[in-house]
């Protein structure tokens, strides 16, 4: 994906999100209930880890091809990348939380990562933060299903979880 600024800026889904360049983040142009689908993913398989790739099973990533590909990580999110179906088509996005307009998206990185590329220190400020994202191979699997949303070969995969 090439990187966008905001003078080049072309919205992906201009009625449901929109990039905020001054804050660095993902907004909601409308309010989500909890459960709602808020989009299905239009992506493309991509071998390589980059920021705009998230993993799609134990050994693929896909690449997003819109605006989600700038939702940031928080440890108690407001959506969750569902890829559980075999049908690529019904992969989608739905909210994890009640979403107010305006409100920044947040997912929680370790749902589709195994092992990031590149770990940080994590500063969400949310009651059950992580402190260090790595990945989910650093996490219990006990921790891990206490989260909204984790996909199926993070939580079932043999190598997974301590």
């Amino acid at each position: 994906m090439v990187k966008i600024t905001k003078e080049s800026y072309i919205p992906s889904h201009p009625s449901l999100f929109i990039v905020d360049f001054s804050s660095r983040s993902l907004r909601a142009q409308k309010h989500f209930e909890i459960g709602e689908t808020i989009c299905f993913l239009e992506a493309h398989s991509k071998g390589s880890d980059t920021y705009t790739t998230f993993q799609c099973g134990p050994k693929d990533r896909i690449e997003l091809r819109s605006d989600l590909a700038y939702v940031a990580h928080s440890c108690e999110p407001n959506i969750a990348f569902d890829l559980s179906s075999h049908d690529r088509s019904k992969w989608h996005v739905r909210a994890v939380q009640d979403i107010e307009l305006g409100s920044p998206l947040t997912f929680f990185y370790p749902s589709t990562e195994w092992n990031l590329a590149k770990p940080f220190d994590c500063r969400c400020g949310a009651r059950t933060c992580l402190g260090r994202v790595e990945g989910a191979k650093s996490l219990h699997r006990e921790a891990l299903m206490r989260r909204p949303h984790v996909n199926p070969w993070i939580l079932f995969d043999e190598q997974a979880c301590l």
